[in-house]
């Protein structure tokens, strides 16, 4: 799981679904709550590091049984629509309001798809999860983690997880070698907030573990540099809003990062601003658009920072994204 790929399906066949999924997910018996008129999955996912992640919606009522992952948790955002799962003994219903988790330990049941409905899919490896649990709080714990199944995305923890998944998402998608600073350090941040957002039997003694850990808010301020990236936030406002004071928060970036904070913020801006532009969603984004977007309101700046990180500047990068879409739609067509 630790090499970057993606993956896009649609299909109208049941046995393709199941293999599909499968293959992404979990090993499941899929049914149909109908005569499967009409059937169809699509499935689009990508892995990064240890998490596969993705999203996930059927045409047409459906059953899907499966035994335990063994390897992985599994947590379930519903985009729209509400899906009905069970775990352990334990039915929850996942809403825009609730994600749903999925352990390694026992199998899981989703009924659903008898309205609309799309899931952000999160797979997350279990020696990942539980040895990032592990380090927070300084000793082993017992394996797996027990989720009590639901995890509120209304709560702060939870609003503040579900956003950083989103940005996993989409920043994920693309078929491409990942950046060295967004990759781990956002992948380190769903993995966190997971913990801090779902109730399990440890999170007493985690919300204690972090108030008292030093790192807790070089963490807590990555996330939200993660979070905050398409805004205005000034890395006064995210140290006020993590707690922590600019100075004592100087010393523990260049201490554990050897970076300035406001320097990783812009380096994680201008990597997302990099994404944005390789992968443009019309032939009319400007660049100033993207710039602006990832809260680099300055133009020459950000060109002058983007070339010295890129080796490029920006325009480049954008025209050669525009000419590779303009490649892309006459191969389609003249039906290559």
């Amino acid at each position: 799981m630790n090499e970057f790929g993606a993956v896009s399906v649609h299909t109208r066949s049941v046995d393709d679904a199941v293999a599909i999924g499968a293959g992404v997910y979990h090993p499941h018996v899929l049914r149909l709550r109908d005569r499967g008129e009409g059937f169809g999955m699509h499935l689009r996912a990508s892995t990064i590091g240890p998490i596969v992640i993705g999203a996930l919606e059927y045409r047409t009522p459906v059953s899907i049984r499966a035994a335990e992952f063994l390897d992985s948790y599994q947590v379930n955002l519903p985009l729209y629509g509400d899906v009905l799962m069970s775990y352990a003994g334990r039915e929850h219903r996942a809403t825009t309001r609730q994600a749903v988790v999925h352990g390694p330990a026992a199998p899981s049941r989703v009924d659903g798809w008898r309205t609309p409905a799309r899931l952000l899919a999160v797979k997350v490896q279990s020696a990942h999860l539980e040895n990032a649990l592990a380090s927070i709080l300084g000793h082993g714990i017992q394996r797996p983690i027990g989720f009590h199944g639901a995890v509120d995305v209304t709560s702060a923890a939870g609003r503040e997880w579900a956003a950083l998944a989103r940005r996993l998402d989409w920043w994920a998608r693309f078929r491409e070698e990942d950046d060295p600073l967004v990759g781990p350090t956002l992948t380190d941040a769903v993995v966190r907030g997971l913990l801090r957002a779902g109730r399990h039997e440890y999170t007493s003694e985690l919300d204690d573990a972090l108030a008292s850990d030093p790192d807790a808010s070089v963490h807590r301020v990555l996330s939200l540099m993660h979070r905050r990236a398409a805004s205005g936030a000034s890395i006064g406002d995210i140290a006020e809003e993590a707690g922590v004071g600019l100075r004592t928060l100087e010393k523990r970036f260049q201490s554990r990062w050897a970076h300035t904070p406001s320097g990783m913020l812009r380096d994680i801006r201008l990597a997302y601003a990099r994404r944005n532009l390789r992968h443009p969603e019309s032939a009319e984004l400007l660049v100033s658009d993207v710039a602006a977007r990832w809260g680099l309101p300055h133009p020459g700046r950000f060109a002058a920072r983007y070339a010295e990180r890129f080796g490029e500047s920006p325009s480049t990068t954008l025209f050669r994204a525009a000419g590779a879409r303009g490649r892309e739609a006459s191969a389609i067509a003249v039906g290559a």
